[in-house]
């Protein structure tokens, strides 16, 4: 058991909006986390709901009712990956399926979610931890562009779904 303190709980509740986005288009969007975390459980919440966060009660947003979306996460503790990993598929609809249990085993520092959405509210679940470098195996992420690699592997993605190839 490491010294790092770690948690279950509400790691961070988000919205992401596209203005007028073509029928059946693909957005991507990246959730940063402070700290690593390994996701237990993502949530997307739809707007007929509210999610109870630190700052108090924050509707959802999420629309349409139903589309697929994916998930992908940075795992910290490889360095030589050059991609994210794919954290898998779900598919969301407002009224039957808003959880996805994932218990990832993966420290990261960054999700990316995509789909045919306009807007979509996530609340994601799991362990924190504040030591980073526990979570990182004492490796360190001083002078890593972790934004130039996001906007490198989004740019791939948008590509591998236009051409209809799996990433």
């Amino acid at each position: 058991m490491s010294s790092a303190q770690e948690t279950l709980d509400l790691i961070t509740f988000e919205t992401f909006s596209h203005a007028f986005p073509r029928s059946n288009e693909i957005c991507y969007d990246v959730m940063r986390f402070d700290y690593p975390v390994q996701l237990s459980e993502i949530r997307i919440i739809p707007s007929s709901m509210v999610m109870n966060t630190s700052s108090g009660e924050v509707p959802g947003s999420t629309n349409p009712t139903k589309f697929s979306v994916q998930f992908y996460i940075n795992n910290i503790n490889n360095e030589s990956a050059t991609t994210f990993e794919n954290l898998g598929t779900f598919e969301y609809d407002a009224n039957a399926n808003i959880q996805y249990k994932c218990n990832s085993r993966i420290w990261s520092d960054r999700l990316i979610v995509s789909g045919s959405y306009t807007t979509i509210s996530i609340a994601t679940f799991g362990s924190l931890c504040v030591d980073p470098a526990v979570a990182a195996g004492n490796r360190t992420t001083a002078g890593y562009d972790f934004d130039s690699n996001i906007t490198s592997y989004m740019s791939q993605l948008k590509l591998s779904s236009n051409t209809k190839n799996n990433v």
